[in-house]
């Protein structure tokens, strides 16, 4: 018995070692949206703000440029999402609290997927604010003629000046 487990492990190693294989899967073009928006003077720290918009996907144009197929595109995949502000201006983003960036069918708001978020903790640098790309694969709202892009914000405490900003999301498109 004892010789019969031992053995029955060695090869449950061996079958596992050999079934793993690493991700090679590259990303072999990008899509990349620019979105502006403002935060308004005396925006309440209790409410989360929503901004959206309604994104043309142009997924045909991309297409077309790129000489490909919908049917070798395989998947696609948020790999950055920022926000900045309009003209670079230096700004500290420490009264960002909370940031969720979510994307959805027009036609069928009751499905919302994250691509993005971060629980900021202040850092008292002045720099973009770079929010953590999600895994989903989101090929189903971009190969549409448009989506929706939602950014909820919480702040910390009552904004105080009107600033101009643009998140910038960018995804990574893998082919056959």
């Amino acid at each position: 018995m004892n010789k019969t487990l031992k053995y029955l492990l060695f090869l449950l190693g061996i079958s596992s070692i050999f079934s793993c294989r690493k991700d090679t899967a590259k990303a072999t073009h990008n899509l990349e949206y620019p979105m502006q928006f403002t935060i308004q003077t005396g925006a309440n720290p209790v409410l989360t703000h929503v901004y959206s918009w309604n994104v043309a996907s142009n997924w045909d144009n991309f297409l077309v440029q790129n000489n490909l197929t919908a049917e070798q595109v395989t998947a696609i995949k948020p790999v950055s999402l920022h926000i900045t502000t309009i003209f670079n201006t230096p700004i500290n983003y420490d009264f960002i609290e909370e940031a969720k960036v979510k994307i959805y069918n027009p036609q069928d708001i009751t499905y919302k997927l994250p691509i993005g978020e971060i629980y900021n903790i202040p850092n008292n640098k002045v720099e973009d604010f770079y929010l953590i790309p999600g895994l989903a694969e989101i090929k189903e709202f971009v190969s549409i003629p448009s989506f929706k892009i939602d950014l909820n914000l919480r702040y910390r405490e009552i904004i105080r000046t009107n600033t101009d900003h643009r998140l910038f999301i960018k995804f990574d498109v893998f082919t056959q």
